[in-house]
């Protein structure tokens, strides 16, 4: 397991990427740590996509730029595929077996073995 921490973002961050072997993370990939991303062992994660635990407020009374981070941990559990282009938001809990179709948009949390597409990503199917 290897730990990143970055304090130059106002706080903490913690992304942990355990490997055994070491987890595929493909080019053009982001990842966007402001409280903590879990990413398990086994992983597969395609080309360009987006991992992020954080968005931001929307108030009107307050100018964009200045709306505060709203965050909440992303757990991505073992032997996962993230297709290319996948875009997996905050508070998503990804679980074991669990296969992200390519340009799907995860907002809500996935169950162990199955398999999800679209925007927003649904349910398409059941590993066997």
């Amino acid at each position: 397991m290897e730990r990143f921490r970055d304090d130059s973002i106002g706080r903490a961050a913690d992304l942990s990427v355990f490997h055994k072997p070491l987890n595929e993370e493909n080019r053009f990939t982001f990842i966007d740590a402001s409280e903590k991303i879990e990413i398990g062992e086994n992983s597969m994660i395609g080309p360009h996509c987006y991992i992020t635990d954080h968005d931001h407020g929307h108030a009107v009374n307050q100018p964009v730029g200045q709306q505060p981070l709203i965050g909440s941990p992303v757990c991505i559990g073992r032997e996962v595929w993230i297709g290319a282009g996948g875009i997996i938001l905050k508070g998503v809990t990804i679980g074991d077996g669990a296969v992200i179709g390519a340009g799907a948009v995860v907002t809500k949390s996935v169950p162990a073995n199955v398999i999800v597409a679209g925007v927003p990503a649904r349910q398409i199917e059941k590993r066997s």
